[in-house]
């Protein structure tokens, strides 16, 4: 090696070992967190966060798609979440709610929902303004001007404060003359807020829900509020049913959604399948002449009648010496085999079974239609491939 060329190594190596050096001084390793969608329930449960809150602080709780007044079993101290739209109270089911919640149930629900049910509203004693008023959630600590103050007590409340990552609060408040908790959510038009206790039980009415959901849980202002509606029923024994209804999208939705990656394969396998397995159809063919379509008439008949007649044999026999000679014009050599070596010979020529050509060529019960039929459409298929 001459003196430049070991130069020019020498150079190469040391500009090698100052990027790396380089490399190696300014680099940072460093964490990115990324967010996966939601897999199995969590993909269609809106309250599945919820759900899992409860049962690891030790509550019985269960979540449900539809609820129906007929088939609910409640306990008396359980807690009833209706998070969808409240599907109408008959008066004889309202009856039967507000009797729980005199028992010492708590039911939570959606102000909208005493639209569909007046009886139950009626026996609660409020009135619901159909005027959707919006109200903002106040952080704990903050003021109603946007500012902290430090004299505030951290309970979240409507009006001034904004968090960004908290949804604003929209839908129709209550009233009523009736001694209501939570009159520090009380603005011009009605309650947003209401809590209407009721024997040895309670009904939570909010304008909106949303803030029970998977994603707005991850907010400490939500979490303030979902547990100050909630609390009546924590720690008591009781059971919470959490009915997330009609926020469930349908079947086919999830499958488009999630499951397109495996829809669009195999639906493209499907068809290319369909199209490997299906019939051939190439251009119509023209009817026989007249004269011939008799003589093909004629023929047809005439083998019918000679396997009626009990011909068979001579019929498959002169189907055979056909093919056999023009298996002598073709291929000498495979028509001088015999036995098996024939047979797999002309299976592996015609790429037809072997079980089927051996049939063919030495047919069984001849006597029976489809046996003769098969073994005939067998031969005329190999000769046609000879």
């Amino acid at each position: 090696m001459s003196r430049r060329t070991l130069a020019f190594v020498l150079f190469g190596l040391v500009l090698l070992g100052a990027g790396v050096a380089w490399f190696l001084y300014t680099f940072e390793r460093v964490s990115e967190d990324v967010r996966l969608p939601p897999k199995e329930e969590a993909a269609y449960n809106p309250l599945y966060a919820l759900h899992a809150t409860l049962v690891a602080h030790g509550e019985r709780a269960q979540a449900r798609r539809w609820f129906r007044v007929a088939d609910w079993k409640p306990g008396a101290r359980d807690t009833l979440v209706l998070y969808g739209e409240v599907p109408p109270f008959s008066a004889a089911e309202s009856t039967r709610v507000l009797d729980w919640v005199e028992g010492g149930g708590h039911l939570v629900m959606r102000t909208r929902g005493l639209l569909g049910a007046p009886a139950f509203a009626e026996g609660l004693g409020l009135q619901l303004d159909e005027e959707s008023a919006c109200a903002r959630v106040l952080a704990p600590g903050e003021s109603a001007d946007g500012e902290d103050d430090d004299d505030a007590v951290p309970a979240p409340a409507f009006g001034g404060g904004f968090v960004p990552s908290m949804p604003v609060l929209c839908g129709s408040p209550v009233t009523g003359d009736r001694d209501l908790l939570g009159r520090e959510f009380e603005n011009a038009t009605g309650a947003a807020f209401a809590r209407v206790p009721l024997g040895d039980g309670a009904v939570t009415l909010v304008t909106d829900l949303d803030f029970l959901r998977n994603t707005s849980l991850e907010v400490p202002v939500a979490r303030e509020l979902a547990y100050q509606v909630l609390a009546p029923g924590l720690g008591r024994g009781g059971a919470f049913t959490l009915v997330y209804g009609d926020d469930v999208p349908s079947l086919w939705g999830l499958m488009v959604r999630y499951g397109w990656a495996i829809l669009v394969p195999a639906a493209l396998a499907l068809l290319a399948w369909l199209a490997l397995r299906s019939q051939r159809l190439g251009t119509l063919r023209p009817l026989p002449p007249a004269h011939r379509r008799a003589l093909l008439e004629h023929v047809q008949a005439a083998g019918e009648f000679a396997f009626r007649r009990g011909r068979a044999v001579a019929l498959h026999r002169a189907v055979r010496d056909r093919f056999e000679r023009r298996l002598q014009r073709r291929d000498p050599l495979l028509a001088a085999l015999d036995g098996d070596a024939r047979v797999l010979a002309l299976s592996e020529r015609c790429a037809l079974p072997a079980s089927r050509v051996r049939h063919a060529l030495a047919p069984r019960e001849l006597h029976k239609p489809d046996a003769f039929f098969q073994s005939i459409s067998t031969l005329a298929l190999m000769r046609l491939r000879i």
